[in-house]
């Protein structure tokens, strides 16, 4: 099991591939639901001015965890 800030979060990850064995795409499911939404938060502190925050949560958004 892995943490964020010292909080408990699980992940299962799917990898699709092509015919050639080539990776296509990628779902990853994180639980619990409260955890993902934390480490969404802090995604978007990570990646804020740049052209990956807009698939995170707004750091501004109030804590629930």
């Amino acid at each position: 099991m892995a943490t964020v800030d010292g909080r408990p979060i699980t992940n299962i990850s799917v990898v699709y591939k092509d015919e050639n064995g080539k990776k296509q795409h990628l779902v990853m499911n994180h639980r619990p639901l409260l955890m993902l939404q934390h480490f969404s938060r802090k995604l978007g502190e990570h990646f804020a001015g740049t052209e990956y925050a807009k698939y995170c949560a707004d750091p501004s958004d109030a804590e629930r965890y």
